[in-house]
């Protein structure tokens, strides 16, 4: 018998977020011109975010700066942290197995941030 954690990462699980019905209109237009599903692009989304992408890092800047209160000095904080990261990864030609466990043991020294 498989244990749950055996199949992890191979099931599917849906997201549900409650918008304006004129948001959601506007979006499933734009969404239909640029020939994105709404699967499709919540889905690039969210990988965008979990691996870091540069491009994504921009807009959750601006959105911390926008929706947050969180303090300048911990959004350094977080940056120069993921940049390090990103340098010791180059540098060491990490595996993904090997960068969970560094930011494992990151987040035991430091808190979770």
């Amino acid at each position: 018998m498989k244990k749950y954690y055996d199949k992890y990462g191979t099931d599917y699980k849906s997201l549900l977020i409650l918008i304006l019905d004129k948001l959601h209109v506007d979006l499933r237009i734009r969404l239909r011109h640029d020939g994105f599903s709404q699967q499709n692009f919540f889905t690039t989304l969210i990988q965008m975010y979990l691996s870091n992408d540069e491009r994504m890092l921009e807009v959750v800047d601006h959105m911390k700066s926008v929706l947050t209160n969180r303090g300048k000095q911990r959004k350094e904080k977080t940056k120069k942290m993921i940049q390090k990261g990103k340098e010791i990864q180059k540098q060491f030609a990490l595996s993904e197995e090997d960068l969970e466990d560094i930011f494992d043991m990151i987040a035991q020294e430091h808190g979770e941030l």
